[in-house]
């Protein structure tokens, strides 16, 4: 759109150029006092973010200093890719999905859900899903050095327009990863 300052379609790039622009800011912000700086936003796919480039652009901003914390990464969670995913990360996750301790867990909070009214059942359901996306993303984010927020859902516009403002407007949180499904 005429919003975007940089495109790279089915890339991993995103992460990298919004990096060096929200540093960019920053130090235009130290020359200029009246520049005010900004948040820069980069969204990236869920078939994308596996690519070696945006996990060094990761590490990148989490050492990166000033400027870094105002980077807003959306990762499009939207289980659509180019071709299927493939190679360790995938891997690693699927074991971890299917690890006995991991399905053990989850047949136990089954069988917990299944005692409960309908409604709260599938809130219960809904917490699974939440649950899965914090085990295997909100870990391995926040190691790399982001402050990680999700999963939330996509759709809900009203809920995202919060979030995305309250994002925004945090002070001192570092470079932050949205999950949004």
């Amino acid at each position: 759109s005429e919003y975007d300052p940089f495109g790279a379609a089915h890339s991993s790039t995103s992460i990298s150029a919004g990096l060096g622009m929200a540093v960019a800011h920053h130090l235009r912000a130290e020359e200029d006092p009246s520049y005010r700086e900004r948040n820069v936003i980069a969204v990236i796919g869920d078939g994308s973010i596996s690519a070696g480039m945006a996990y060094e652009a990761m590490n990148n901003a989490s050492h990166c200093g000033p400027g870094a914390e105002r980077l807003i990464v959306v990762l499009n969670d939207n289980e659509m890719s180019i071709a299927p995913p493939v190679g360790a990360m995938s891997s690693y996750l699927s074991r971890l999905m299917s690890s006995r301790k991991f399905l053990n867990l989850r047949e136990l909070a089954a069988k917990m859900a299944k005692r409960l009214p309908g409604r709260l059942e599938r809130t219960a359901k809904k917490a699974d899903e939440y649950a899965r996306g914090i085990m295997t993303g909100g870990t391995l984010f926040e190691e790399l050095g982001f402050y990680y927020v999700g999963p939330v859902d996509g759709h809900d516009m009203n809920q995202l327009v919060h979030i995305l403002r309250n994002l925004r407007d945090a002070e001192d949180v570092g470079p932050v990863l949205l999950h949004v499904i």
